[in-house]
């Protein structure tokens, strides 16, 4: 059974969700901390279908292996470490990088797109261009182009114009290392970060081909999580695949019904459909431990609250607020106005809410609001022998009928419930 929260839910410590057929995977707060804890089978896939997967943290981030051992550790306004075996052997600095032990490629290892922001002390070492030379004194190594390598050209004859990055695991870019006319590319094939202007919590987002940009709109943070001030749009989706779901369970979630309806559904069929101006339930409705139908004792004039029929014809236009009877036309219901002194009176009453009872609805049973309605408040209501009124006197000619209709509430509001009993007077 679906469980939609329409406001936010409170559990208190300890108080754990636990999702799963044994229990497999929790999710608590005690008093220091908060846990997502997968204790049964299998492992726990933290992942997006659709686009990133963000971990933001107030402070610091770990990542430990088996046993707790460190393995990465991202320290907040200050370093990364890289762990092998919970031994550190990688940490950013504020001027660059520090590697603990050697720094070992072999014959085929590339290292490609380096932005170098201080001196290289080559020793006595030569760098090498794609044909093996190492140039001459004064030259600068400029791209051939896109495949083409690298070549030691004169200085007076090269110009830089863009900067090629290929980003692996844990690169970042910073600052403003170009100017002018020139370019930095990132191709990103693993995790990766780009620091440059910008402003906090905001989302970046392509707003062409070739153009990242961010919009005051549209905002992460820790505390409110993702914020948008426009509208968040997704396909129409379907009761099997609906486009809001679950990682663990596709078919159960909210999808669009058609123009101007919201649907839910669960386990692939449709549950609830919420239109316009209707409510409408595809199956039971149990109400569980403390529950109730609360009808409104505070609804405006010629308003109802309860339960409503829409069908039937009838001879003329109802009127709101008076009473008719129901009867039998060629096997179809008929309304027709009730009488205290007529036998019709032991058919179906009901009380029009409109002018039409196939449109507007028959109330059977709840609150209506009958402005300065004139009855005593508390006592019983009676059909009154006069056409299609209420009355609290019962009455007492012969051959009438005394059948209760309700009681009023107020001087505005009656609660409209008609006996199934009545009494025929002699």
């Amino acid at each position: 059974m679906a469980i939609n929260f329409l406001n936010a839910g409170q559990f208190p410590d300890n108080a754990k969700l636990n999702f799963g057929d044994s229990q497999d995977l929790e999710i608590y707060h005690d008093s220091s901390h908060s846990y997502i804890d997968a204790t049964g089978t299998g492992d726990l896939y933290v992942m997006s279908s659709n686009d990133d997967v963000v971990i933001q943290a107030a402070d610091d981030v770990f990542i430990y292996t088996q046993g707790g051992e460190n393995s990465i550790i991202c320290k907040n306004n200050a370093e990364v470490e890289l762990y092998y075996d919970n031994s550190q052997k990688f940490e950013t600095t504020n001027t660059g990088i520090s590697i603990t032990g050697g720094f070992v490629t072999t014959s085929s290892s590339d290292c490609a797109g380096l932005n170098m922001t201080s001196d290289i002390a080559m020793g006595s070492n030569d760098i090498t261009d794609s044909n093996s030379s190492a140039g001459s004194a004064g030259q600068v190594l400029s791209s051939l182009g896109a495949g083409n390598g690298t070549d030691w050209i004169n200085a007076a004859t090269g110009t830089v114009t863009s900067v090629g990055i290929t980003a692996g695991t844990g690169i970042s870019v910073s600052g403003s290392p170009v100017t002018g006319s020139g370019s930095i590319t990132v191709t990103n094939t693993a995790p990766a970060t780009i620091d440059g202007s910008g402003s906090a919590t905001r989302l970046a987002y392509w707003s062409d081909s070739d153009t990242l940009t961010s919009n005051a709109g549209l905002t992460y943070s820790a505390a409110d999580h993702l914020t948008t001030t426009s509208q968040v749009r997704v396909g129409d989706g379907s009761k099997g695949a609906p486009s809001y779901s679950f990682d663990s369970d596709r078919d159960t979630g909210m999808y669009s019904g058609g123009t101007d309806i919201v649907a839910f559904s669960a386990g692939g069929n449709t549950s609830l459909l919420v239109k316009s101006n209707e409510i409408t339930a595809k199956s039971d409705i149990f109400l569980d431990s403390d529950s109730n139908i609360v009808l409104d004792t505070a609804i405006s004039s010629t308003q109802s609250s309860g339960t409503l029929i829409k069908i039937g014809s009838h001879m003329s236009a109802l009127v709101a607020g008076n009473i008719y009877y129901g009867y039998n036309s060629m096997g179809s219901l008929y309304w027709g106005g009730a009488d205290a002194d007529s036998s019709n009176t032991e058919n179906i009453l009901a009380l029009s809410v409109g002018t039409d009872a196939d449109v507007d609805g028959m109330l059977l049973n709840g609150i209506y609001h009958k402005a300065s309605h004139g009855l005593t408040v508390g006592e019983p209501i009676y059909l009154s022998t006069t056409p299609m009124s209420m009355t609290n006197t019962a009455p007492s000619g012969a051959n009438d009928y005394v059948r209760v209709l309700g009681y009023a509430l107020d001087s505005n509001h009656i609660y409209f419930c008609p006996d199934n009993t009545w009494v025929k007077i002699n």
